[in-house]
């Protein structure tokens, strides 16, 4: 059975606060919205499985109904791991099992990674998928909303493995490349760069020139 999708998006004045020496405000708000609307562009071509945003901001909560998608606002934002939970929860009270769930800062991730990610899985029950340095969750897949106990943030990958084997839960990691490519860090732009997806992302990263800040950055000194 093909798992419903929750996608958590932070409100953009809180997101990226990692780049603070290579982007300014401004310029992180306007990264953090547009990651978001390329991840929802790519979730709403996704129309034969339940799709829900959770979101804690107005205008992303109407970016995301403007998508088709329909959402839940998180009144109450605690992070990642809050805001998927209220999104299982939600799920539960459609009745939809499994569940998935991916970022909003992925923005390189394709529709086929996704069905990928949500396909029907008939002996696992706890499918993960990390981030490119094989430490954080950019994709999980549970058998049902309560299946799991979630740890999204440092090494959270090894954390939901752990509390899916003492749970007795069958898990699986799969690797897919285009989703593993969040954009937290300097070095996940350089590789966001490098991988060149079509995406509003790249555009506005080639017009703010961070290929270029990112060499100054790196240039030695003196």
């Amino acid at each position: 059975m093909t798992a419903a999708l929750i996608v958590p998006i932070n409100a953009p004045s809180r997101a990226k606060r990692r780049l603070e020496g290579i982007l300014t405000d401004v310029e992180r708000w306007r990264l953090a919205r547009t990651m978001a609307s390329d991840v929802l562009e790519v979730v709403a071509g996704l129309r034969d499985m339940a799709r829900l945003a959770v979101c804690d901001d107005p205008e992303l909560t109407a970016l995301a109904g403007r998508f088709g998608i329909e959402t839940v606002v998180d009144e109450t934002p605690a992070g990642q791991s809050a805001a998927v939970r209220l999104g299982f929860l939600a799920a539960a009270k459609h009745g939809w099992a499994p569940v998935a769930t991916i970022p909003a800062d992925v923005p390189a991730v394709s529709a086929e990674e996704i069905r990928t990610l949500c396909q029907d899985y008939p002996e696992v029950d706890v499918l993960l998928a990390p981030d490119r340095d094989g430490i954080g969750t950019n994709g999980l897949r549970v058998a049902s909303a309560d299946a799991l106990a979630l740890h999204f943030g440092e090494d959270s990958l090894r954390l939901h493995r752990e509390e899916a084997t003492r749970a007795g839960w069958r898990v699986q990691v799969i690797s897919l490349p285009r989703l593993a490519c969040d954009l937290d860090r300097p070095e996940d732009l350089a590789a966001f760069l490098r991988l060149k997806p079509a995406t509003a992302t790249l555009a506005l990263l080639e017009e703010l020139q961070v290929a270029e800040r990112l060499a100054a950055r790196d240039r030695p000194r003196g």
